[in-house]
């Protein structure tokens, strides 16, 4: 499979019909915690599916339906964990899979939540970022990116208020996109100012 710009992809042997991510960030203002919930349809037999990052920060704490492997690089920049799946996967069966990503930066990374839309089109994308209420951004953008190393291609101001909402993370307001029909390698996600 390719994208708008030849770029390949290889047969990973599922499809992810949708995906929910709800990022929280700290009272320090880093990346705490990330879950992930994500609804695939296996197009052969499958026992594992691959999460992909750019920072090597991170381990799984918690997960349903998947046992997480160990970290390792995929590329430059790019790290992968292997998420076994409880029970093997059969071609055009489907199912739900949940995992919780801890992060533990030496440093403070880009102010920014994104995800890259690949390896084929996306039904449907949910994202979230939670921020503590006594460290709420001063701006915050919904972005579209010239891919996962190119600049900003498009971002808009969010106009409304951080939502408050009620979780067990700690973070107590919210910003929120939900989106049907992605097409493939689009690189979509918020970016906020602090100061």
């Amino acid at each position: 499979m390719a994208n708008t710009d030849g770029e390949t992809f290889p047969d990973r042997g599922y499809h992810v019909l949708s995906v929910d991510d709800a990022h929280y960030i700290g009272s320090d203002r880093l990346p705490a915690q990330q879950w992930t919930l994500q609804h695939i349809e296996a197009t052969r037999r499958i026992d594992r599916i691959t999460y992909r990052f750019d920072t090597d920060a991170v381990r799984i704490t918690d997960s349903q339906n998947v046992n997480p492997g160990e970290l390792y690089p995929c590329g430059p920049g790019i790290f992968g964990i292997d998420l076994h799946l409880d029970n093997p996967l059969p071609a055009g069966e489907q199912l739900e899979v949940g995992y919780m990503t801890s992060f533990a930066y030496q440093e403070p990374p880009d102010a920014v939540f994104r995800r890259r839309i690949a390896p084929r089109d996306l039904g449907k994308l949910q994202m979230s970022v939670a921020f503590q209420a006594d460290q709420l951004p001063r701006r915050v953008f919904w972005a579209e990116w010239q891919g996962l190393a190119g600049p900003v291609q498009q971002g808009t101001q969010l106009e409304q208020l951080l939502q408050p909402i009620d979780n067990d993370y700690g973070s107590s307001c919210e910003v929120f996109r939900d989106l049907t029909n992605i097409p493939i390698g689009k690189v979509l996600g918020f970016y906020w100012e602090w100061e």
